[in-house]
C-alpha cells in the first residue's frame, strides 16, 4: 500500500518535470489538473494533503520562483551568477581590514542556504499560489451553483407540462397505429368487441384513483434579481434559455398534430381524458399562435365524418373516418370540380397538403413511366430526365415520342395508377421487337415536385389550353377523379378510387425524378427481367406478360382484380 502511494506522488513529480523541460508555459496548468484530480479522486484527508504537497512543492522547486536568490539553476540550467561554483565547497572568507591602531578585524565565514530550507520556500510559494488558484476556483464554483439553483427552479416548472404532453402524444399515436392496422370495418369490429371485454374486465377490479392536484403551465417570469449582477445575468440567460429549449419542444408537438390529422385528433381527446386544465389551456393557446390544429375544428370534422352515413360522390370511395378526418370535405370537392375549402387552422391549408390528402384518399400508391429498356443504365444513373435536359447535357437516349405533340419537352409524363393504355398499345404495336419497361414511381412526387395535372392527354386542346398554374392545383388534380359528360361514369367504367376517369390522363413533371423515387420495374418477358435485373438492383422487379397487367387493359385489370 505504501510503496503504491509512494509510486504514485513519484509520478507527479516526474509528470511535472517532464513539462517544465518540455513545455515550461503549461506546468501551471498541469499542477491545477493534478489538483482537481485529488479532490476528485482522493477521498482520504491525509493523502490529500500529501499529493497537494508534492504536486505544488514541484510546482515551487521547478517553476524558478521559489524564493529571492534562492534557485540554484536559471531558465537555461546554467550556473546562477549569485550562487557559488560546485568547486567552491570551503566557506568563503571576506576579509575586511580595519585600521585601527594595530588591531585587523576579521568577518565570519558566509555559507549559501542549505538545500531544505531552499525547498521550504518553494513549498511555501507554491502553498500560496494554490491557495489563490483555490479561492478562484471556488468563487467560480459559488458564481455557477448560485445560477443554478435559480434557473432549475424555472425549469422544473416546465416539466408537468412536457410529461402530460408527452403522455397524450404517446396515447395518441398508438390510437392512430391502431386505426392505421384495423383499416376495414370487420377488423375494426373484432378489435373494438375485444377491446370492450378487456374493458369490462378490467373495471370490476378498478379502484377509484385518489384525489390529486392539478399542475400548473410553466412559469418564466425572472426571480427577484440578485445582488451580485454576475449571477442576476447569469440567472437571466439561463431562464431565456431554458424557455427557448421548452418552446422548441411545444413546436415539436404542434409539427406533428400538423402532419396528422388523425393523430391530432386522438391527442386533443387524450389531453383532455388525462384531467390537465390549466395545461390543456395552456397549449391549446400555444398550439393556434403558431398555426397548430385547433381542437375545436377537429373535434367538429371528426363529428362530422363519424355521422356521415356515405360519402358525398358514390363515385369515390374515400378513406376510412378514422383515418381521414376531413374525408367529408375533400370528397365532396372531388365530386362537385371546386377548390377545396378547408379550415384555415386544418392541415390541409396548403396545396401541397392538399394534394397529398387527395392522393392518400383515393389510395393512389404508385405512378407509372414507360419506357425502352436500353434507357434503363441512364435513368438509373442520372434519373428521369425531361427530353430538354437530356439534350442540354448530352446524355444518350432513345426517344419514346420523337414528335412530342403536346410540346412539353420540358416535363416526364407519368400516369397514375395504370399506364396511359392507348398510347402504350400502339407504340408497342409500331415496333414488336421492341422491349419496354414500366417504372414504378413514389407518388410522393405529386406533392413534391412541380407538376401539372391533366385530366385528358396533354396533347388534347381541352389541357392545352388551360394555364399551367392552374394546372398544377389541387383543383385540377381532383379533376382527374370525377365524372366526365363525354364518357361513362366511374361507377359504369368499374374504376378504383386510384383510377383517373379517362385512362389517358397523365401528370407533366417539369423536374428531374431522382432514382431514388423509383421503386420498382414491371417487364413484359422473363428475358428483358434477367437481362435487366442488375440495373435496377434491389428494387421489385417483375414480369407481366404483354397484354396483362400493366401490359394490357384497365378495365381487364380491374375486372381481375375485382373478381
Amino acid at each position: 500500500m505504501f510503496g503504491s502511494i509512494l509510486g504514485f506522488q513519484i509520478a507527479i513529480f516526474l509528470s511535472i518535470l517532464a513539462v517544465r523541460v518540455l513545455a515550461r508555459g503549461k506546468l501551471e496548468l498541469l499542477c491545477i489538473g493534478w489538483t482537481i484530480f485529488t479532490f476528485v479522486m482522493v477521498y482520504a484527508s491525509p493523502l490529500i494533503l500529501l499529493q497537494l504537497l508534492v504536486i505544488w512543492g514541484s510546482y515551487g522547486l521547478l517553476s524558478g520562483g521559489g524564493g529571492s536568490g534562492h534557485s540554484s539553476a536559471n531558465s537555461d540550467n546554467r550556473p546562477s551568477a549569485s550562487v557559488p561554483s560546485a568547486a567552491s565547497t570551503a566557506p568563503v572568507l571576506n576579509r575586511v581590514e580595519v585600521q585601527a591602531g594595530r588591531s585587523t578585524k576579521t568577518a565570519q565565514p558566509v555559507t549559501p542556504p542549505a538545500p531544505v530550507e531552499g525547498f521550504i520556500d518553494s513549498l511555501s510559494t507554491g502553498a500560496e499560489h494554490l491557495q489563490r488558484k483555490s479561492e478562484k476556483l471556488l468563487d467560480a464554483v459559488q458564481f455557477k451553483v448560485a445560477i443554478q439553483e435559480r434557473v432549475s427552479a424555472v425549469v422544473g416548472t416546465t416539466y408537468p407540462e412536457q410529461a402530460v404532453l408527452n403522455a397524450a402524444l404517446k396515447q395518441a399515436a398508438e390510437q392512430d397505429r391502431i386505426d392505421r392496422t384495423y383499416d376495414t370495418p370487420e377488423k375494426r369490429a373484432r378489435y373494438d368487441k375485444k377491446l370492450a371485454e378487456l374493458t369490462s374486465a378490467l373495471e370490476q377490479t378498478k379502484t377509484a384513483p385518489p384525489p390529486r392536484a392539478h399542475s400548473a403551465p410553466p412559469n418564466f417570469s425572472f426571480p427577484p434579481r440578485h445582488p451580485d449582477a454576475r449571477v442576476a445575468d447569469g440567472v437571466e440567460a439561463g431562464i431565456l434559455q431554458a424557455k427557448e429549449k421548452h418552446e422548441r419542444f411545444l413546436d415539436d408537438v404542434c409539427s406533428q398534430l400538423r402532419a396528422n390529422a388523425n393523430l391530432a385528433g386522438h391527442f386533443w381527446r387524450k389531453l383532455d381524458k388525462l384531467d390537465e386544465p390549466a395545461i390543456a389551456r395552456g397549449f391549446e393557446r400555444y398550439a393556434k399562435s403558431r398555426g397548430g390544429v385547433d381542437p375545436s375544428a377537429v373535434h367538429a370534422q371528426l363529428a362530422f365524418a363519424q355521422t356521415e352515413k356515405k360519402s358525398a360522390s358514390p363515385d369515390i370511395v374515400p378513406a376510412p373516418a378514422s383515418q381521414h378526418p376531413f374525408r367529408g370535405a375533400i370528397a365532396a370537392a372531388l365530386a362537385e370540380n371546386r377548390r377545396l375549402q378547408v379550415s384555415p387552422l386544418s392541415p390541409f391549408k396548403q396545396e401541397a397538403e392538399q394534394i397529398r390528402a387527395i392522393c392518400e384518399m383515393q389510395g393512389i400508391a404508385s405512378l407509372y413511366h414507360f419506357t425502352r429498356v436500353e434507357n434503363l443504365p441512364s435513368i438509373f444513373q442520372h434519373g428521369l430526365l425531361p427530353v430538354k435536359a437530356l439534350q442540354a447535357n448530352r446524355i444518350a437516349f432513345r426517344w419514346n415520342d420523337e414528335h412530342r405533340i403536346d410540346g412539353h419537352e420540358d416535363a416526364i409524363c407519368v400516369s397514375v395508377s395504370h399506364p396511359n393504355e392507348r398510347l402504350f398499345y400502339r407504340w408497342r404495336m409500331t415496333n414488336p421487337a421492341q422491349r419496354w419497361v414500366v417504372l414504378s414511381l413514389d407518388p410522393a412526387i405529386l406533392w413534391k415536385n412541380e407538376v401539372a395535372f391533366c385530366a385528358h392527354n396533354a396533347a388534347d386542346s381541352r389541357i392545352s389550353k388551360q394555364d399551367r398554374i392552374k394546372l398544377g392545383s389541387a383543383t385540377a388534380f381532383a379533376g382527374l377523379f370525377v365524372n366526365s359528360d363525354a364518357r361513362p361514369t366511374r361507377a359504369e367504367q368499374g374504376l378504383a378510387p386510384c383510377d383517373p376517369t379517362d385512362v389517358q390522363a397523365e401528370i407533366l413533371v417539369f423536374e428531374n425524378i431522382p432514382a431514388s423515387a423509383i421503386t420498382g420495374a414491371v417487364f413484359s418477358d422473363a428475358a428483358s427481367l434477367a437481362r435487366w435485373q442488375s440495373v435496377v438492383g434491389n428494387r421489385n422487379a417483375i414480369v407481366h406478360p404483354d397484354r396483362t397487367g400493366l401490359f394490357g387493359l384497365r378495365s381487364v385489370a380491374r375486372k381481375i382484380r375485382g373478381n
